[in-house]
């Protein structure tokens, strides 16, 4: 991960904008369906829903983690002592580096963004370089090892 704070901010609003385009045309597509003006067909307005509730709940993870990133102060830059939020920490986990910015709401992995509520989150928060962290996936345990913090600049 090796985003600014405003090159973040813009990913991500660039991304909910791209998501709410494409809730409104399932919003437009629910509604003519619900109308009468087309088919009812059961099955379909179910995965209408279903869809328009993933993206609803996309947009406000994105909301989430823009409120996570706003509240992050800009003084905090350089190394950081232990994981908090607002950390970018690389790890490396069985030989691959990672890197992820720790935040409270929210989890993006495609921005490599985990939330402090998450597993592995849980168990960074609070360590320093050098610790080795155990957490758990669905399936097995990871370990992880500190190998940098810094602030999100």
């Amino acid at each position: 991960m090796t985003f600014s704070k405003k090159e973040l901010i813009d990913l991500l609003t660039k991304k909910k904008s791209e998501i709410q385009e494409k809730l409104d045309d399932k919003m437009k597509k629910f509604a003519k369906a619900d109308s009468g003006r087309t088919a009812r067909f059961p099955t379909g307005r179910v995965e209408l829903e279903a869809e328009i509730l993933s993206f609803k709940q996309s947009i406000s993870n994105i909301d989430g983690i823009l409120y996570d990133i706003a509240q992050i102060e800009t003084r905090n830059t350089g190394t950081a002592d232990s994981v908090n939020i607002g950390s970018v920490v690389t790890l490396d986990i069985n030989g691959v580096e990672k890197t992820y910015l720790i935040l409270q709401n929210g989890t993006e992995l495609s921005l490599s963004i985990i939330s402090i509520e998450s597993p592995l989150g849980k168990s960074l928060y609070q360590a320093k370089v050098g610790d080795t962290v155990n957490y758990e996936t669905p399936s097995e345990t990871k370990s992880a090892l500190i190998k940098s913090i810094k602030w999100l600049e």
